[in-house]
């Protein structure tokens, strides 16, 4: 059972080498309050656990413990799952562009022998990636491939899906549960991203009430599969072997196709700007939208006369069309303090693909206008308390789906309709977005800043 915040707090500070007392006296918090959080009676506000944490120098990891169970208690188990899932996905966002970055796999050098047993999770590694590198050099059919996560994104990582090879369907299982948040789908979007973004891969998942890592009675359940080769890998990721029996790999491969109807698939579907305008607006008007974004949107501040001044020609009837209808939905949005810095010192203002650099006179009544939004469908959101992409939108459509919307232009739209993340996307947006963002007098403070610099 998971400890409570008033015990984290208090085994917490007993490592301290202050007393109680002095801490209390340097938080400012009062003294018969501070004692009240220590015994259970009452929860901390946000502000003031934050000022203990500061106060009391906590390190890093045990101030994310301790921050959990102030949140399972404050918001209740089923609203912290939630914004756990969101906080987790919005991170791997973040790993998964970063990851993107990586140079491709080193393909130069004397060819490898293919061997046929591989002994040691570096050894079965190393094969899988020799494998893999070998039967992307063909062209068709596709490659299949059921693997442990954790595996597919050493994969990934080892950028051997670089774009100009064969495509590669991936499978994955997931236990049909969320109450170990770290065994589903959701949490392990970032093992799942990088493939995604891959533009020769696709994704399927689906749910089982099995857990192959923990045994079903079959020694080799992972493999890859070409038309005539398989390389199967042993639940532990200890041992693997190669054949080319062909009776074998062609039911392997007849089983798979057969079972992707039933799956679930995270969609890449390479869709233009345009194209993924058109998706979203027909989806708004019935559900609206949620939008995490680095920098505020252009679409929400536009007006047509910004657009005909501003824009580039053959994208104005477009955008305008576009921005009217997603600012007839009442979208709601966050953005990061260092996205809205950002635009301001490069008089910027940023829409997927597009940059417009506008005059001070244009970025002060932009700024003025969002301060008019703040605290109703305008948040910033806090940094301690969760990652925004500074590549990515994250446009979400309660109830619908999850569209990661790229700022930049080499990467495609990812839309992810996984129940779970589905779910908790649309929660946390139907709740107070209090544990997410700066409280409104510290946003007004940081807006005003920025309008005072731009109106002088």
């Amino acid at each position: 059972m998971a400890m409570s915040f008033a015990d984290m707090l208090n085994s917490m500070i007993d490592r301290l080498p202050i007393s109680k007392n002095e801490l209390i006296r340097e938080t400012g918090i009062n003294r018969s309050t501070f004692f009240k959080f220590l015994k259970g009676d009452r929860l901390p506000t946000g502000a003031q656990m934050m000022t203990i944490v500061e106060t009391a120098g906590f390190p890093a990891e045990e101030t994310t413990r301790l921050r959990k169970a102030f949140e399972r208690e404050h918001y209740g188990y089923m609203s912290y799952r939630s914004i756990e899932l969101v906080r987790q996905f919005m991170e791997s966002a973040v790993e998964s562009t970063d990851i993107l970055h990586l140079p491709a796999a080193d393909d130069s050098g004397e060819e490898e022998e293919l061997e046929t047993r591989y002994e040691g999770t570096a050894d079965v590694r190393r094969g899988m990636l020799h494998f893999l590198k070998k039967a992307r050099r063909g062209s068709v059919p596709p490659i299949f491939a059921f693997l442990p996560l954790e595996e597919a994104y050493y994969v990934a990582t080892s950028r051997v899906l670089a774009p100009g090879g064969r495509e590669v369907h991936f499978l994955f299982s997931f236990p049909d549960t969320l109450d170990d948040l770290d065994s589903h789908v959701a949490p392990y979007v970032r093992y799942l991203l990088p493939i995604v973004f891959s533009p020769d891969c696709q994704v399927n998942y689906y749910y089982s009430m099995s857990d192959l890592a923990q045994g079903t009675g079959i020694l080799y359940p992972y493999y890859i599969l070409t038309e005539d080769e398989a390389f199967f890998i042993d639940a532990e990721t200890s041992s693997a072997y190669v054949t080319c029996a062909p009776e074998l790999v062609d039911i392997l491969r007849q089983t798979f196709k057969k079972r992707l109807p039933f799956t679930e698939e995270i969609l890449h579907p390479h869709k233009t700007l345009a194209e993924t305008q058109a998706e979203i607006l027909s989806l708004v008007k019935e559900n609206g939208i949620c939008m995490f974004g680095p920098t505020p949107c252009l679409s929400l501040l536009a007006t047509e006369d910004l657009a005909r001044a501003y824009m580039p020609p053959q994208m104005q009837d477009a955008l305008i069309s576009y921005f009217t209808g997603l600012q007839a939905s009442n979208p709601i949005e966050v953005i990061s303090a260092d996205g809205l810095r950002k635009m301001v010192e490069e008089n910027g203002i940023s829409e997927i693909g597009i940059h417009v650099t506008m005059p001070r006179p244009v970025m002060h009544q932009a700024l003025l206008a969002l301060k008019a939004r703040l605290g109703t469908s305008l948040f910033i959101a806090d940094s301690k308390k969760i990652t925004i992409p500074a590549g990515w939108s994250v446009n979400v459509i309660p109830d619908n789906a999850v569209y990661l919307v790229p700022y930049i232009e080499s990467f495609d739209t990812v839309i992810i309709r996984e129940k779970n993340l589905v779910e908790a996307f649309t929660q946390v947006f139907d709740m107070s977005l209090d544990f997410f963002t700066f409280d409104t007098p510290a946003s007004e403070r940081l807006l005003d800043y920025y309008i005072d610099a731009t109106g002088a």
